[in-house]
Parts: structure tokens; sequence; C-alpha cells
């Protein structure tokens, strides 16, 4: 699922290549048609974000004041791919890569044709497009959204209180987070992940922010100190305006890229599931809370990796093997070194001998082979 930073890059991207702009709004789909017609012909008057949700407002071209808003929510399937002509500088597309090594640094620019009054002439849609926005000199497309409406800035305002701090707003209160965090008997991993309590953190940020700040998926949130929640969101802040200014996650400091040696030893080890999907961890740099927090508990894999062998952590993890797809790869590749939001990024080998993290050549990121000799859950980047 994109996180929020793949939001705000969104919001920025159609306010800089629409803003201003009466845009033809169509539904090639269907699914939006009605939305779509109540759209067609306003102008982008604001785009912004607020966690993962995207709002632009359109206003009536002959009453400013007259205001609807496109609320939408890219899910884990959802993405906007972009395309125009040479006045029209944008990513070909932000969202989920629509296919495999796809990044939105990817030019936009393409040929295409005008019409009498100098506007771009759109290729006909490709696949199921919900909406289309076309502009003066380009067009997007958006697919596969888990949440696609219009509402009335009323309507959107009770929608967006609804959703916590973000940390990418610069005005954001995380005082809020803050007290509902230290409500909570749940683990901290799962706070985070909940939209209400902090808006835009993800799997990954949630997976790296923890680790880095050696704090156990597992502790309550009421058990967490002041201080231990004010890092976490001080945290978050950093790692997303790192991936909004870059445009891609980067979850490692200068002196942890791939080739140098860690700084934080120790098995890296699966946690059980949290708020749906697994959130990894490194036992050594995160202390399993149970002996000092009241109400925390230690998985058996996390119990296991702090006490056994790397092998015998690792297989103290258990693993569905009809549910874990299998690759074909060996592991003759030199393994850098990762942290726990690397694990969510690259293809992830557990063997015998522990998990390790293989970085392969672009040629070689083929569709994986079944195989006997490579056992463990991959996740291809991006």
């Amino acid at each position: 699922m994109p996180e929020g930073h793949s939001v705000h890059r969104l919001a920025t991207q159609l306010g800089d290549v629409f803003g201003g702009q009466a845009l033809v709004v169509s539904s090639p789909q269907g699914r939006f048609s009605d939305g779509a017609a109540m759209l067609d012909g306003r102008r982008l008057v604001s785009s912004r974000a607020h966690g993962k949700q995207l709002f632009l407002e359109l206003a009536a071209p002959d009453d400013p004041s007259d205001v609807l808003i496109l609320r939408s929510h890219l899910g884990i399937y959802g993405a906007w791919g972009f395309a125009g002509d040479s006045e029209f500088s944008a990513a070909s597309s932000i969202g989920a890569p629509r296919r495999l090594g796809e990044r939105e640094s990817e030019d936009s620019l393409q040929s295409v044709e005008h019409d009498d009054d100098g506007r771009v002439i759109p290729d006909p849609p490709v696949g199921a497009v919900r909406v289309r926005l076309v502009g003066d000199h380009g067009w997007a497309d958006l697919r596969g959204p888990a949440l696609c409406t219009v509402e009335t800035p009323d309507e959107a305002a009770v929608a967006e209180a609804k959703l916590g701090p973000d940390p990418l707003d610069p005005d954001a209160d995380p005082a809020a987070f803050y007290e509902r965090a230290a409500r909570s008997r749940r683990p901290i991993a799962v706070l985070l992940m909940e939209q209400d309590m902090i808006a835009g953190v993800g799997n990954i940020f949630r997976a790296e922010s923890l680790f880095r700040q050696g704090v156990d998926p597992f502790l309550p949130g009421a058990s967490a100190s002041e201080e231990t929640l004010e890092a976490l969101w001080s945290e978050n802040v950093e790692l997303m305006r790192a991936g909004v200014r870059l445009g891609r996650i980067i979850t490692t400091d200068t002196a942890d890229r791939p080739g140098i040696p860690r700084t934080r030893p120790g098995p890296i080890t699966p946690t059980t599931s949290t708020a749906v999907r697994g959130c990894p961890a490194v036992a050594a740099a995160q202390p399993c809370s149970a002996s000092s927090s009241p109400g925390a508990r230690c998985s058996g894999a996390r119990a296991a990796s702090r006490r056994s062998h790397p092998a015998e952590a690792a297989a103290a993890h258990a693993i569905d093997a009809d549910r874990v797809p299998k690759c074909g790869l060996d592991h003759r590749y030199e393994c850098a070194v990762p942290s726990p939001g690397e694990l969510m990024t690259d293809l992830r080998l557990l063997s015998a001998e522990g998990l390790q993290i293989c970085h392969q050549p672009a040629e070689r990121r083929r569709r994986p082979r079944r195989s006997a000799d490579c056992r463990g859950p991959r996740f291809w980047r991006g």
C-alpha cells in the first residue's frame, strides 16, 4: 500500500500540472460516472493530502464559492498514471507499481496530438480507469482506488477529522497521538498503523521507526513513556520527509548502506502478525518489554531469538509453507546489511542458516520458480 509520503507527492504533482485549469473529468470504467459528471468542467483550486487520503478541491468556473471535493484513498492497488506533452512535467505514475520495477521518476512525456484550441487529446484509456482528469497539456488516470467519492467541504471535513495527526503536516499537533496511544493497551506496532491514531504511517515506516528507536513492537501503548512516543513521532517525521523529498522510502543512514557492517548485531526475526502484516524486529536492538512492562509479551520467535542460535530462532517462527510463495533463487549473491524497513522492500529469504537479504542484479529479477533450496517469504521492491 502506498504510504503517506507518496500521497503527499501525488498532491503536489496534481497541483503543479492541473492547478487553476478547467478539467475534463470522466470515468472510462463507468463506476464513477455520476461523480465525474458533478466535477466535469470545474477548476482545480487546491490539492492536498492528509495521511493516505487525497483531497482535490474543484470550484465551479462561474462561482468560486461553489466547491466540491474529490476525496480518494489508493488502498493497496491504487495508483495515478500521468501522460502529456512537453509542457506537462510529471512522473509517469505515483502509487502502487503497475509493473515490476516501475518507479515514479519515469518521464510522463509522450507524443500527443492537440485540438484546435491547443488542448491535448488524451490517448484511449487502458485498463479499468476509475477517474480521468484532462487538463490543457496532459491527463491523469486513477486506477484501483479503495475509495473515490465526491463530497461537499463540510462532508470532507468530517471525514478528515477522523484521521490522526499527519507527521508530514508542519502544523500537526502530535499531542492527540500521545494521548490516544497512552490510553491503549494494544501493541505500539498496531497503534502506529491506525490511521485515526497517526495518519500516513504504513508498514515500512512503523517497522523502521521502531527499529531505529529500539522499541519492542509488542510494547503496549499505555506502557510506553512519553519520551518513547515523542521519539517515534520525530522518527516518522524524519523518515517520511525524506520519502517526500526523494520519491522513495530510504530507511537507513549513510553509514548503514550495503557493504558497511551493521552497528546493531543480532538475528532479525519476523514477529507474529501485528495489524494484519508482520513486523520484523531485531531482538538485540529492540529488547522484549515483557520483563519491564506489565501486560507485555514476547512472541515465541522473539523469545527464542534472545536465547538461541540464529538458526534456532528462525525455526521458532512458524511459517505456513502453503501460504508463503517459494522462489528458485540461490544464495550466491552479496548480502547487504538489512534493517526492518529493507526487509519489507527487498526479497526476503529465510533459510536454515537464518535470514539473508539478497540484492540481485536487475536482469536477474524475474519471476521466481518453485524450488526446495530456498524457502521463505519474499517482498519485491516497490
